[in-house]
């Protein structure tokens, strides 16, 4: 077998087994802080549970205060490292917490929620969670990002 095709099966494999995301928008973290946090897959088959602060979505502008604990899949992401989009790695990210230490969310219309460790925040699929450390805190604000598809897929926006 040639070695172009060894690599072209790979990379259809790869992309297959990584990613939900088929096409944009797709919901993605980038965790700028010293402190890990984890990212979410809110699906049904999922072996973990989240407890989702938002999951009727939205910014805290309008009462968005409904509780749920659903079926999911957590997985870390790193200190100073991202997970998620369409144009990066095809994933699509559909919540993000800090299971170890409180942490804070600012929407951008300036809504901001302060979370306990382990509460999930729901992210919709044109948004970008960028976090930062806010004295001694996770502060993470949610920005539209298009991610080559439409503004209306964002939650906050």
């Amino acid at each position: 077998m040639k070695l172009t095709s060894i690599l072209s099966i790979c990379s259809i494999a790869g992309f297959a087994v990584a990613s939900k995301c088929k096409a944009p928008p797709c919901g993605r973290v980038e965790n700028n802080t010293r402190w890990r946090a984890k990212w979410g897959d809110f699906d049904p088959s999922g072996t973990d549970l989240c407890h989702i602060y938002n999951w009727n979505g939205g910014d805290g502008s309008i009462g968005w205060k409904e509780k749920k604990m659903v079926p999911c899949k957590q997985t870390y992401v790193s200190a100073h490292a991202s997970v998620g989009g369409y144009t990066h790695d095809k994933i699509d990210v559909d919540g993000i917490t800090f299971d170890d230490r409180r942490w804070r969310i600012v929407w951008e219309k300036g809504q901001s929620y302060d979370f306990a460790a382990g509460v999930w925040a729901k992210i919709g699929s044109g948004e970008t969670i960028v976090c930062s450390e806010n004295v001694q805190v996770p502060e993470c604000h949610v920005k539209c990002s298009s991610d080559l598809g439409p503004l209306d897929a964002c939650i906050g926006a």
